[in-house]
C-alpha cells in the first residue's frame, strides 16, 4: 500500500503525542484484506490496535476498484476479508 512509516515509527509518534497532549483522542481507520495480506499481517495489525488503544477505530474490508494497481494483485478471498472484518 506504499505506507512510508514503520510500526515502530508510528508507535513512537503516538507515544509522543499522548505525552504532549494528555487528553488526546486518537481516531483512525484500518483496512483488512488488502491484496497479499497474510494471517501474520493481520495478527500484527490486531496487536498494534490493541497496543495503541485508539479511542475510536473504524475498520473496513478492502474492495477492488477497477483501474487501480491493487485490483490487479492476487486478491484475498471475500470470505476471509469478511471474517477478519468481523474480528
Amino acid at each position: 500500500m506504499n505506507r512510508r512509516g514503520s510500526r515502530q515509527e508510528y508507535r513512537k509518534l503516538i507515544a509522543k503525542l499522548r505525552r504532549a497532549i494528555p487528553d488526546l483522542t486518537l481516531r483512525t481507520t484500518f483496512m483488512v484484506g488488502y491484496p497479499g495480506e497474510t494471517e501474520d499481517d493481520f495478527r500484527i495489525l490486531l496487536d498494534f490496535v490493541k497496543e495503541m488503544e485508539f479511542e475510536k477505530l473504524g475498520l473496513f474490508a478492502y474492495s477492488a476498484e477497477t483501474n487501480t494497481p491493487a485490483a490487479d494483485l492476487p486478491q484475498v478471498p471475500q470470505s476471509l476479508k469478511e471474517e477478519r472484518w468481523k474480528g
